[in-house]
This record gives C-alpha cells, sequence and structure tokens, in this order.
C-alpha cells in the first residue's frame, strides 16, 4: 500500500489516494477477522495463534524472538540472537535494506503522513486500533512528538505474546 509522500499529480499526494481508497478497508476490515474475539472465528485458532504488534517487538527484539521460539515450542538458535543484533539496531542500509535501526523505522509514519491522513486512518481502523491496543493521535502536537506513545494494553481477549 505505500503510505508517503510522493506526488501523483500537481495536487493530490500518492498517500492522500491511498488512504481513499480501497487500501484502508482491506487492512482494516478484511484481514484481521480471525482476530476479532467472540466470533467465533478464532476457536481452531485457541493455543495456537498469538497476536504481536511490531512495536512491541522491537521494544526488545531478541526477548520477542525467544519469547515467539517459546510460544510455538521450538528452541531458539543463537544464529537468531546474533542476527537479531546484526541487522535492528543499525543506521547501515536503506529502504529496502533489511538491516535497520527498528525502534526509529516504527516511528518513521509519524512524519510521512499528514493529521488529516492520520484522523483519516484512525477513522477506518477504529475498532482494530481499539482492540491492538493503540491510542489515537488528536493533534498535529501529539502526532510529531515520539515521546508521547500510541501504544496501550491490547484488548484482554486476544491471546498476546509479551
Amino acid at each position: 500500500m505505500g503510505l508517503d509522500n510522493r506526488h501523483s499529480n500537481g495536487n493530490t499526494s500518492y498517500a492522500d489516494k491511498n488512504v481513499l481508497d480501497y487500501g484502508l478497508h482491506s487492512l482494516c476490515h478484511g484481514r484481521f477477522q480471525d482476530m476479532q474475539p467472540g466470533t467465533g472465528a478464532t476457536s481452531w485458532l485457541q493455543d495456537r495463534y498469538a497476536l504481536v504488534r511490531y512495536e512491541d517487538v522491537i521494544s526488545d527484539v531478541a526477548a520477542m524472538a525467544d519469547n515467539m521460539y517459546n510460544f510455538a515450542g521450538v528452541p531458539n538458535h543463537p544464529d537468531v540472537l546474533h542476527w537479531i543484533q546484526l541487522n535492528t539496531n543499525t543506521s547501515e542500509g536503506g529502504p529496502f535494506s533489511r538491516r535497520r535501526n527498528s525502534k526509529h523505522a516504527a516511528n518513521s509514519w509519524r512524519f510521512k503522513l499528514t493529521f488529516s491522513q492520520v484522523m483519516k486512518i484512525q477513522e477506518y481502523c477504529a475498532e482494530r486500533m481499539r482492540l491492538l491496543g493503540y491510542t489515537f493521535v488528536t493533534d498535529e502536537t501529539m502526532l510529531r512528538n515520539v515521546s508521547i506513545s500510541t501504544l496501550g494494553e491490547m484488548d484482554q481477549d486476544v491471546t498476546v505474546i509479551r
């Protein structure tokens, strides 16, 4: 989907077009039906599925990798920790590189999207955002201030790896 600020014509940015197109509907309503508690869709996934937010993973990548391996019942391999250390906390690489500063990448949307785009995303995705425990951005200042977290607690009926 690629929400960024490249211009497709003189007046409308690429990001505005995607925010208004089907991409949000698909992202917010189509992909996450199995995670909705109480729908019965998740019964066959009981104890086999856990939701992991990117932001939770990057808060401590090595620990979360270990927790995910434990959840899956698979032993963690030392090469995994080495790869994590090498690739998730570096300033090397470009937009298509596997190497990046993951914590910086998690907040990059706050500078790439306009406040009106964020408001549109929050409007379309409100139900999913609440379920996932995201805090709604209320103004431009909050959007740009990365010291204000947009993460809260996830719905208590969602199985979470921590």
